[in-house]
């Protein structure tokens, strides 16, 4: 699994404490929430997610479907799946760990997406259960509303991403220019969260040039 270890650890340990009747609350900032003044809901029973982003940093500052568009759904298409991922999140729904895919691709595009998780050997998913899907040209990445409302239905223990709106869209800009997530949330109380919540990782499907250029 590589570097998706921790992750999997963590959610294993989480799931654990669920097990033994610990309380656990979602990762997700509830609406309303600022960095410096975040606040995370109560899961309750709701069924343990994880949440993994599909959209490459890359693609931020353009158009979010630009990549996507090559992808056909029957095995041709030019990506190919992040080392360690298909172990990864074996081992996650090994854990009774829900795994949730997330993606500011059109919702048209869905077909092609559970298709190709599929070849890649990271499905089943199913649209608005498992893979929620938001184009909206005035938001970068998945919406905050997206997050939550992801988070109504499960407890959110994990968020995987490679970038700053993976996790929230407050973060990433500072004095008009383009921060780390770590450096945004630093001297909050969100830096806590940190490999035990939220994990940066790469997506686990890549683009063969962005895969090409990290061997």
């Amino acid at each position: 699994m590589g570097q998706y270890q921790p992750l999997v650890a963590y959610l294993a340990e989480q799931a654990a404490a669920r097990a033994s009747s610990a309380t656990l609350s979602s990762v997700v900032l509830t609406p309303g929430s600022r960095l410096d003044a975040p606040a995370f809901d109560p899961c309750g029973q709701k069924p343990l997610a994880v949440i993994f982003n599909l959209d490459e940093a890359e693609t931020a500052n353009g158009d979010p479907d630009a990549r996507w568009r090559r992808w056909k759904g029957d095995g041709s298409d030019s990506v190919v799946v992040a080392r360690g991922a298909v172990e990864a999140v074996a081992a996650v729904r090994r854990s009774g760990v829900i795994v949730i895919y997330a993606s500011a691709r059109s919702p048209a595009g869905a077909a092609g997406i559970t298709a190709l998780l599929d070849h890649l050997g990271l499905g089943p998913a199913e649209l608005g259960n498992t893979l929620f899907l938001h184009a909206d040209s005035k938001t970068v990445g998945i919406d905050d509303a997206v997050r939550q409302a992801i988070a109504a239905r499960y407890c959110v223990i994990a968020i995987a991403g490679d970038e700053s709106s993976d996790f929230s869209n407050q973060i990433g800009i500072g004095g008009g220019r383009a921060i780390t997530p770590r450096a945004a949330t630093s001297g909050t109380r969100l830096t806590s969260l940190w490999d035990a919540g939220w994990f940066m990782l790469p997506n686990p499907i890549r683009s063969t040039n962005i895969a090409a250029a990290a061997q």
